[in-house]
């Protein structure tokens, strides 16, 4: 995993959950602040994933374990953070769109590995 991936990954993951906020009634955070800290949660998650789960499970395997794992903790940030409200369709909505990007950033990590292994090589 690159520096430029995990960068991007703290710069999708609490857009897309703004994203969920706005388009799915289900989750209502209560300022920007508190869908950035959970975006940051996200994202950290999701690149501990990543290095582990990636290599072993392949695509379908970590877009269906971050998209799992996202829901969870979207849906458990509305204990967390004060006057937020999360149901479980809307938890499951936006850990859906999350593990749509999961889909494309795994497709970089992947990409950017392959390349690695060709500049290394004499």
């Amino acid at each position: 995993m690159t520096i430029a991936n995990a960068v991007s990954r703290f710069l999708i993951c609490p857009a897309v959950v703004a994203i969920g906020d706005w388009l799915f009634a289900g989750v209502s955070y209560a300022g920007w602040v508190q869908w950035l800290l959970t975006g940051f949660v996200l994202a950290a998650a999701s690149i501990l994933m990543d290095t582990t789960l990636l290599d072993r499970l392949g695509h379908v395997g970590a877009f269906l374990a971050d998209t799992i794992a996202a829901t969870l903790i979207v849906w458990a940030s509305q204990f967390l953070l004060p006057a937020t409200i999360v149901t479980w369709a809307g938890a499951l909505g936006t850990g859906a769109l999350l593990g749509v990007s999961e889909i494309v950033m795994h497709a970089w990590v992947q990409s950017s590995r392959r390349q690695g292994v060709r500049q290394n090589r004499p």
